[in-house]
């Protein structure tokens, strides 16, 4: 199952490791909680560079206003 929604997740077994279900429910878990981190990979590259840009923008834009 591919998307968003995904019926046989549940917060209380990602929380509680009493809670069992069955191996190829947390396989299928596993797998695509893997494809959803290794679509994030170029996004988390490109974050620090992203924020320091944002910050420095933001001190710029300090500095002019403190100048007017």
């Amino acid at each position: 199952m591919s998307g968003l929604y995904n019926p046989n997740f549940s917060p209380a077994r990602a929380a509680s490791p009493q809670i069992r279900s069955t191996p190829d429910v947390d396989s299928q878990y596993l797998s695509e909680l893997l494809a959803e981190h290794q679509k994030l990979g170029p996004f988390m590259q490109v974050l620090p560079i992203c924020s320091r840009l944002l910050n420095q923008g933001s001190v710029i834009s300090l500095d002019f206003d403190f100048w007017i």
